[in-house]
């Protein structure tokens, strides 16, 4: 079984490690423990009960020991209520409950951690929400100046249409104030002119952003109205 395999950060303070490094030296104690149980793990199908037939000369080779050496090893680890072997000849037949009890604290960590950041993610989702609707109702309402600056616009024609429009491009005072002066000198130069009603844009053509950015700034206006906030 090909699996990131944890080693729990309490593991140093188990007793047959410590067995294991009294034997063998403090380095050498903790590497046999778990390079020995890696290797079982790595031939674990992660289902079954964790049961291994090896052969002698292999597990030497694997944790680079003499015979006699990993005899030692197996005899302090059978002291430990956790594993078995048994040996047959050249062969081993290891039963190592152990890998169970990791596993399954391995699924609870897995099962917790995913319901945490479940969570964190609904929370996070909801946070967002909150700081949407908090932005929309914070957002000034400008509908009641733009219908004023819509009342002094010379042709009143495309009124709901035209108002949809310019409330989405206004979002400041700023804004309003420059609309404001658009339709003003607009509506004075229709008057100046003498445009005639039908060659007037209607007020939903008007509000189109490039066209009434234009008149923000026309010169040749010589009265101006104010709306007042």
């Amino acid at each position: 079984m090909k699996a990131w395999f944890k080693h729990y950060n309490n593991a140093h303070g188990s007793k047959t490690i410590q067995r294991l490094q009294k034997k063998f030296g403090f380095h050498l104690g903790y590497a046999y423990y778990f390079i020995l149980l890696e290797y079982c793990h790595a031939q674990w199908d992660g289902n079954s009960k964790p049961f291994f037939v090896i052969n002698e000369q292999t597990l030497r080779y694997v944790l680079h020991i003499s015979s006699k050496g990993l005899q030692k090893v197996l005899d302090t680890l059978s002291k430990s209520k956790n594993f078995e072997v048994k040996q047959n000849e050249k062969v081993l037949e290891i039963s190592w409950p152990k890998l169970l009890e990791i596993q399954d604290k391995d699924a609870k960590y897995n099962r917790k951690r995913i319901a945490s950041e479940s969570h964190g993610a609904i929370l996070e989702k909801n946070k967002k929400k909150k700081k949407k609707k908090k932005k929309i109702k914070e957002q000034k309402d400008y509908s009641v100046f733009l219908e004023k600056i819509y009342s002094i616009y010379p042709r009143k024609e495309g009124k709901t249409k035209g108002l949809s429009i310019i409330s989405k491009q206004i979002k400041t005072e700023k804004n309003v104030d420059n609309f404001q002066r658009a339709v003003i000198n607009y509506t004075e130069h229709c008057r100046a002119e003498n445009i005639e009603k039908q060659f007037i844009k209607h007020f939903s053509t008007f509000c189109n952003k490039e066209f009434w950015v234009d008149w923000i700034n026309y010169k040749g206006t010589n009265e101006r109205k104010t709306i007042s906030f």
